[in-house]
């Protein structure tokens, strides 16, 4: 932290960038781990609605095309690059061996294949109830259903 602006002064007074800090206080986060704000033009507020057909899964979703699900099913069974194509993801499930009782589905921020156009760096366009903030890969989605 002293490499990083994090200095101390004659009187024992704390200093992180040329601003005071308390006694346990945490100073900010660099820049660079900060939350980037959405291109107001480009929001994308996020929407994901389940459907379970016979043998899947089905995502609706307005993510843009390539974006890559990963997760697990009722808590147990793991299911790892989904792809949404047309506004839909489609995870394979053997409705025969399990009953369908929850869903837990993520996505990071470093995927490949999305356009950066349409989502931004780190996904900084993305926002809604499913998005979550990670300091090191940006924005990332997170869905559960019970």
């Amino acid at each position: 932290m002293l490499q990083h602006g994090l200095k101390q002064d004659e009187f024992y007074t704390w200093q992180y960038r040329g601003r005071s800090i308390r006694l346990g206080e945490i100073p900010p986060l660099p820049l660079d781990m900060q939350k980037p704000m959405p291109d107001e033009e480009k929001k994308i507020k996020v929407k994901l609605k389940i459907d379970v057909k016979n043998n899947r899964i089905q995502i609706r979703t307005n993510l843009p095309d390539n974006f890559q699900l990963y997760g697990k099913i009722n808590g147990s069974i793991s299911f790892s690059n989904i792809v949404v194509k047309n506004g839909v993801a489609i995870i394979p499930f053997n409705s025969e061996t399990t009953e369908f009782k929850s869903l837990d589905a993520y996505s990071v921020a470093t995927v490949t294949g999305v356009d950066l156009s349409i989502v931004g760096d780190r996904c900084r366009n993305l926002v809604g109830k499913y998005v979550k903030f990670n300091p090191i890969n940006g924005n990332t989605i997170e869905f559960h259903t019970a």
